[in-house]
C-alpha cells in the first residue's frame, strides 16, 4: 500500500485504503496523497475475523462515486486483495452464499467502465482451491493475479512488461519477495511446532528442570512472535509489489 502511495505521490494521484472484516467495511486511509497519514493508519490496520466481501465493494463505490461526480474525467483504479471467500452478507450476518452475493454485486459494479479493477488473489495454494477471486475479477471486468501464475511462467510477465515499456525487473522483485515470504512462513511454522513440543515437556517437568524449560519457552515465545512479524511483513511487501503489476498484454 505504501509503495502504491509513493507512486501516487510522484504522479500527484491520491489513494485510499478500505478494510473489510467481521460485519462491516470501513475507510482506514481516507483519500490522500500523504505518506505520513497512510503510515499512521496502516500501523493500526485490523486483521482477522469474518469477511464481509460485498460490504467492501459497496464501501469502495461509496468512496469513488462522489469523486467522479466532482471530476467526471477521473478514472479510479481499484485493487481488491482477497481470497474470494466471503462469509458475511450485506445484512452483516454470516451467510454461506456471501461470495455469490458479492459476485452479483460485482457484476453490477463492473458495468461502470469508469472504474478499473485489479484483483489480487491471496487464496492459500496449500488448501483446496476454490478460485472465487477469479470469479469476482471476471464480474468486475478486471484481471486476477496470483503469485503462483507468475512463479510458474515469469517470462510471460517479463515480456508483458517489456512490451509495455515498463520495468521488467518488477517480476524478479515479486519473485524475490515471494521467496522471502515462503521462507518466513516456514521458519514461523517450525518455531511454532517447537514451542508446542516444549509446552508438553514443561507440563511433565518438575523442580529445576521445569524452571530451565520455562526460560526456554519464554525465549521461544519471543522467537515465534518475531517470526510471525517477519512473515506478516514479507506478505505485505509481496502484496505491495504485485499490486504494482498492470494487466498482461
Amino acid at each position: 500500500v505504501l509503495s502504491l502511495l509513493l507512486d501516487a505521490y510522484v504522479k500527484r494521484d491520491r489513494v485510499c485504503l478500505i478494510g473489510f472484516r467481521r460485519d462491516r467495511a470501513e475507510v482506514l486511509v481516507p483519500v490522500t496523497s500523504s505518506v505520513e497519514v497512510a503510515q499512521r493508519c496502516l500501523a493500526e490496520l485490523p486483521v482477522g475475523g469474518r469477511t464481509p466481501l460485498a460490504a467492501g465493494l459497496v464501501k469502495a463505490c461509496e468512496v469513488v462515486r462522489p469523486l467522479l461526480l466532482k471530476d467526471p474525467e477521473l478514472r479510479p483504479l481499484l485493487v481488491l486483495v482477497t481470497d474470494g471467500r466471503g462469509n458475511v452478507g450485506l445484512d452483516a450476518r454470516p451467510n454461506g452464499r456471501a461470495t455469490d452475493e458479492a459476485i452479483a454485486l460485482a457484476t453490477e459494479i463492473g458495468a461502470d467502465r469508469r472504474l478499473s479493477w485489479v484483483v489480487i488473489d491471496t487464496e492459500d495454494p496449500r488448501g483446496i482451491r476454490l478460485s472465487r477471486a477469479r470469479d469476482i475479477a471476471a464480474a468486475l471486468g478486471g484481471p486476477c493475479l496470483h503469485i503462483n501464475d507468475l512463479r510458474a511462467d515469469p517470462e510471460t510477465y517479463r515480456a508483458s512488461q517489456t512490451a509495455r515499456g515498463a520495468d521488467a525487473g518488477l517480476v524478479d522483485r515479486i519473485l524475490e519477495a515471494d521467496s522471502r515470504r515462503r521462507g518466513a512462513i516456514t521458519d514461523f511454522e517450525s518455531l511454532r511446532a517447537e514451542q508446542n513440543a516444549f509446552g508438553k515437556k514443561v507440563a511433565k517437568a518438575q523442580g529445576e528442570e521445569k524452571q530451565q524449560l520455562l526460560a526456554q519457552v519464554k525465549q521461544l515465545a519471543a522467537d515465534v512472535k518475531a517470526a510471525q512479524a517477519e512473515a506478516d511483513a514479507a506478505q505485505l511487501t509481496q502484496q505491495e509489489l504485485v499490486a504494482q503489476f498492470p494487466n498482461l498484454i
